[in-house]
């Protein structure tokens, strides 16, 4: 059985064991579901819908095999995919990443390489999403990344000194630079005088932080080579 691995958990669904499954679905129980199809899934236990729905995030199985794997319709499964992916967007994004923790709750969680960092408030880098290449040439030319030479969404990412993810900006197109987003994205308006951003040499908001009265400080990114 799967549920009796942590490893196989993971595997599966992105998560890092059972019991990190169980948090999640306690607490989407606590809350009646609106379907996005308009019509209740009854057959499938809400557990078993919510492992469908990593699993298709986790290893992106088609529909049809799915439907194979959990005995119902295709467009059973296409019903429990889009309602649970806006479920885990309101819970896990709208509801709990709605302020970036203080450099005063950075401290007691720093792991020692930050000591030197002590007004460490956020590390920012965007990453960027493979998509399908648009049909229409303007679209085209406004979701190509320069960087990543393919087609492509970006997202501002801020992770806290203990490497927990405390901000997730909206997607961006390809073509926008990464102090573009960062001025859009409103980060910045999380921030309070004094307080440390570290980003990599690449990423140019020094200009962004000055009016803020804002540290940025870059690092060097260093290659990790696969282990052979």
């Amino acid at each position: 059985m799967i549920e009796d691995s942590d490893t196989k958990v993971a595997q599966y669904t992105g998560l890092p064991s059972k019991a990190h499954f169980d948090i999640l679905l306690g607490l989407i129980s606590r809350y009646k579901v609106n379907y996005y199809d308009g019509w209740n899934v009854e057959k499938v236990s809400l557990e078993d819908q919510l492992f469908c729905t990593l699993v298709k995030l986790r290893l992106n199985l088609p529909l049809f095999v799915l439907s194979m794997l959990f005995g119902v319709a295709d467009a059973t499964v296409h019903n429990i995919f889009l309602t649970f992916l806006n479920v885990m967007h309101k819970f896990l994004f709208t509801y709990m990443m709605n302020k970036v923790p203080s450099k005063e709750k950075n401290k007691a969680l720093s792991p020692a390489c930050f000591a030197t960092f002590p007004n460490a408030r956020i590390v920012l880098d965007c990453t960027e999403i493979n998509i399908a290449v648009p049909s229409l040439l303007k679209s085209q030319k406004e979701v190509y990344s320069s960087y990543k030479h393919r087609h492509t969404f970006k997202a501002l990412i801020g992770i806290s000194p203990n490497a927990v993810i405390t901000f997730v900006s909206d997607l961006y197109p390809g073509s926008m630079s990464d102090k573009v987003i960062t001025q859009q994205s409103g980060v910045l308006t999380n921030m309070e005088a004094g307080d440390l951003i570290l980003c990599d040499k690449r990423f140019l908001i020094s200009d962004l932080c000055a009016p803020l009265r804002l540290g940025a400080f870059f690092f060097f990114q260093i290659p990790i080579l696969p282990l052979i």
